[in-house]
């Protein structure tokens, strides 16, 4: 897999962790404009018939986030899909089809489960602070990101993967301090 690819599957599978059928939805609309070439293997994610579900869940989901209460079952289905779809995104950057696909799937769905796992930690903590008022809020921030996120894995997959990379990084000490503070407070 040339680094091209590899900074291409690394930023769609970061992505996916954040809005995994929005990640489905663009690379199957990509497909269908010729903007790459997949694996044959993976041609099935730019068929008409993916293209209509990944729309129709793509809207599910931009609805049902926004609502409190409702966007933690959603995370909780997101666990099993998420992991899926950040390993076909990463699966579908590789036009080679090589063999080194099931690792690249793998790790694909491992990062999607990690940022999704941060996400959820995220949309908790906002949870218990503000009752879920904030959720829409942290949704449509999400929304932002995500779109963004594609829109720069498509034009410039490295500066894309930095970008999740450090953002993951940032992510993962923010929660680590939070966690340590809270342990804090409960001793105290």
């Amino acid at each position: 897999m040339d680094p091209h690819n590899l900074a291409l599957a690394y930023s769609l599978s970061s992505v996916s962790g954040l809005r995994a059928s929005l990640t489905i939805l663009a690379l199957t609309v990509a497909i269908h404009m010729h903007a790459f070439a997949v694996p044959a293997s993976m041609a099935w994610v730019g068929s008409d018939q993916t293209l209509i579900i990944v729309a129709i869940l793509s809207v599910a989901d931009f609805c049902v986030d926004k609502i409190p209460g409702v966007d933690h079952v959603v995370h909780a289905v997101h666990t099993v899909l998420t992991p899926v779809a950040g390993g076909i995104a990463a699966m579908t950057a590789d036009p080679s089809g090589g063999g080194v696909m099931t690792v690249v799937a793998l790790l694909g769905g491992a990062n999607a489960l990690g940022i999704l796992g941060l996400r959820a930690t995220t949309r908790a903590s906002s949870s218990a602070a503000s009752l879920g008022a904030l959720n829409p809020v942290l949704s449509i921030v999400e929304d932002v990101f995500a779109v963004a996120g594609l829109a720069l894995a498509f034009v410039a997959p490295f500066v894309m993967a930095v970008v999740a990379l450090v953002a993951t990084i940032a992510f993962v000490l923010v929660g680590r301090r939070i966690v340590l503070s809270m342990r804090g407070s409960r001793a105290a």
